[in-house]
């Protein structure tokens, strides 16, 4: 059984977590769930583990032997990335975790700039990934 790590993040806004998650959901063909109280995650044998989160992509959307990958909030009011050390190896779990942090990374520093009266231009580059914000005030 794979103990379970964690990644901090400067996650805070439960809105622009879930809209990334949508986002790199779709990208990446994966699911998730929101479970406000959290609910526990399940290990690649199936059982539950005493870890919870709030925000879950479970392991059959990861691959063969995965765990479930969790966003929990924390007294701070950020969220952790809980994670199995057998995940951290995989490329698909960890690509998702990077996904997920640059595209909530991008929706942030939307919402605050729009919320001090810019228009936001994302540009993508060839695979269509955002590399770059242009603002402008008119």
């Amino acid at each position: 059984m794979s103990k379970y790590l964690i990644i901090e993040t400067n996650i805070t806004s439960e809105p622009i977590l879930a809209a990334a998650l949508e986002q790199v959901g779709w990208e990446m063909n994966f699911a998730w769930e929101h479970h406000p109280e959290g609910q526990p995650l399940v290990g690649y044998e199936g059982r539950q583990r005493r870890e919870t989160a709030e925000f879950i992509v479970r392991r059959r959307q990861l691959g063969g032997a995965s765990n479930d990958l969790g966003w929990k909030r924390q007294p701070d009011g950020k969220f952790k990335v809980v994670v199995s050390s057998f995940d951290m190896g995989k490329q698909r779990t960890m690509g998702i975790v990077n996904e997920v942090r640059d595209a909530y990374a991008i929706g942030e520093a939307t919402q605050k700039a729009k919320a001090q009266g810019y228009t936001v231009t994302p540009v993508k580059n060839d695979q269509g990934k955002v590399v770059q914000l242009t603002l402008a005030r008119y």
